[in-house]
């Protein structure tokens, strides 16, 4: 099994814990479940699915919509935990620049290859201001907070380690697949990682959902 593999592989755990939790789960939480459900579909239905000769084709095409559902649900997520009016906004209209972007990048003469690179670049840029945002709040509401049980903390974290690192993968990826092999190697180890150490830090957010 390589290391794709077991990135793959690793969407089904969250998924399965989202499930027995589930009538746990906040509606913050509840929409972060969406997610994981439809992360899986998309793994799963371009692994086993959809021939991915061709990585600007039809596989390539699902990515890049996945990406904008991925950052409207994790905006949504950030938008409901938010406790302040300020902060929604910003999510609200940060959120309407990104859509804008997102359509605008897919109208331009820009190849689709080097165009989804700037936007999960992008995408990876707002998402980790929200997180960032986030652990703003629970410094200055939630002193108190129980970290150790906390779900958003703990998924909040697998977002941080998650967008910083794909944002470095994805700001230079126009660049490195001119050389399709060490793309392709880039991509799988860097992201493979950073994939499986989400879904393992959200397994632990839905667990201590039942602890709350």
């Amino acid at each position: 099994m390589t290391l794709t593999d077991l990135s793959v592989a690793s969407v089904i755990l969250p998924a399965v814990v989202g499930l027995l939790c589930f009538q746990r789960l906040t509606t913050s939480l509840k929409v972060l479940f969406l997610l994981v459900v439809l992360g899986c579909a998309v793994e799963y239905a371009i692994e086993y699915g959809v021939p991915s000769i061709d990585i600007s084709g039809v596989s390539l095409f699902i990515y890049i919509i996945y990406t904008l559902v991925e950052f409207l649900l994790v905006s949504l997520f950030y938008y409901l935990l938010a406790k302040e009016s300020w902060f929604q906004k910003v999510i609200f209209w940060g959120g309407i620049a990104y859509i804008c972007f997102f359509f605008g990048m897919l109208t331009s003469s820009a190849d689709i290859l080097s165009n989804f690179g700037y936007l999960a670049a992008v995408e990876s840029v707002f998402l980790v201001l929200w997180v960032v945002l986030y652990f703003r709040q629970i410094i200055l509401y939630q002193i108190d907070m129980n970290l150790k049980v906390s779900p958003t903390f703990w998924i909040s974290t697998g977002f941080l380690l998650y967008f910083l690192g794909t944002f470095f993968l994805f700001a230079i990826f126009g660049l490195l697949v001119k050389n399709q092999e060490l793309a392709a190697k880039v991509y799988e180890y860097i992201h493979s990682i950073l994939h499986i150490t989400l879904n393992l830090l959200i397994c632990i957010g839905f667990y201590f959902s039942t602890r709350n």
